[in-house]
């Protein structure tokens, strides 16, 4: 483990725009599995089996090592109600809830911290999600879903229908629905408390669902796949699931360039313009394909204007979009990229490409968890 780096820096880029925080090296890789965040929280798999919950306001080292598992850790979730605080670590020999508050009390005794197990060999779990109330947690597994009970740990209800490996899950927040995408590249919405299938979608594109995000605001649903494809659907009641739009993010990416390099322009003529963006050199082409690894609300008004609170409310609903090279930030209101921050861009910054990602932004900062080979960044 490694002390928190200092801010990195690039051409055009300010030395606080992104910063590494804290670098872990694991025996074992986390790449292509679940983390999670909830700031000032991160919580990841350590070593393979051991989960591991670091905070960025805690003193260097200050980590949290929780242990129960005796398979890999494959999927990490952080509750969303806070009272109790929960995460759960999910792998093929158990789905274990853990209370934080209690598990560093126990720590600070001396004392072995403990979890609840939800549920024992359920299979290869690859995403796990608690529900707004923290009452149930849907957890992925092969084509199914299924929906434990938290408090009596017994399961619900299991939601096949799929034709392929779920790749994640989210509920929704204002009905008693949980939705699914999977590597047969449909989604489809289930009314756990009935056991039912809602809605199924048709197959969206050629390659895998890999993130779903779901927009309280707009009631939307944001669907992303690994060649860089976002789909919006409406979630509104009367409009059935209707679809709103597509975006490719290697053209959002490209016309990003172009209006950047255009305001540039306007102060300092005769600058040269860059390459479009997926023209820059990545290494291959399946960085430039820029996979959606992860999907979190933010706050334009917070990200455009720090401070100052500048946009109405209609128009400060954002997405960060998390992928192999980067972060890019999305106007849900225009579906226009707003910010782009790739990894590279950083000389600073240990890592270069991710193999998995979790974010989440709170007020105007973005928490990172990214994963690759044998080390984990948060950023």
């Amino acid at each position: 483990m490694q002390e928190p780096q200092g801010s990195s820096t690039s051409d055009g880029h300010g030395g606080d725009v992104v910063a590494e925080r804290y670098l872990v090296e694991s025996q074992q890789s986390a790449s292509h599995i679940q983390l999670a965040c909830r700031p000032p929280l991160c919580a990841f798999p350590l070593d393979g089996t051991a989960l591991c919950v670091w905070s960025s306001e805690d003193p260097p080292h200050q980590l949290l090592i929780l242990r129960g598992h005796h398979q890999p850790i494959t999927a990490v979730a952080f509750g969303n109600t806070g009272s109790p605080l929960l995460v759960c670590s999910a792998s093929q020999d158990y789905v274990i809830t853990w209370e934080l508050q209690e598990c560093r009390e126990r720590a600070r005794r001396g004392a072995v911290p403990r979890g609840l197990v939800l549920g024992t060999l359920l299979g290869t779990v690859v995403c796990v999600r608690y529900s707004p109330d923290d009452r149930v947690a849907a957890v992925c597994a092969g084509n199914k879903v299924l929906v434990l009970d938290v408090k009596s740990r017994c399961t619900r209800v299991e939601l096949e229908g799929h034709q392929g490996p779920v790749t994640t899950a989210e509920f929704c927040a204002w009905r008693t629905h949980v939705i699914s995408a999977s590597e047969d590249r449909s989604f489809k919405v289930w009314d756990y408390c009935q056991g039912s299938l809602v809605h199924s979608s048709s197959v969206l594109t050629a390659s895998p669902l890999l993130s779903l995000f779901v927009d309280g605001g707009s009631r939307q649903l944001v669907v992303g796949c690994a060649q860089g494809q976002l789909w919006v659907f409406s979630l509104v009641e009367s409009h059935h699931y209707r679809p709103v739009t597509r975006v490719d993010l290697r053209k959002e990416t490209d016309s990003f360039s172009t209006r950047r390099v255009g305001s540039r322009l306007g102060s300092q003529p005769g600058e040269r313009e860059p390459p479009p963006a997926h023209k820059l050199d990545r290494g291959d082409e399946a960085d430039t394909a820029l996979p959606v690894l992860g999907l979190s609300g933010c706050d334009l008004s917070l990200i455009l204007n720090p401070g100052h609170g500048g946009l109405a409310p209609e128009t400060a609903g954002g997405l960060w979009v998390g992928s192999t090279v980067g972060s890019l930030v999305l106007n849900l209101a225009s579906f226009e990229l707003e910010a782009v921050l790739y990894y590279k861009d950083f000389r600073n910054l240990s890592i270069q490409v991710a193999g998995s990602c979790a974010l989440m932004s709170r007020n105007d900062k973005l928490l990172c968890l990214s994963a690759l080979s044998s080390v984990l960044r948060t950023r």
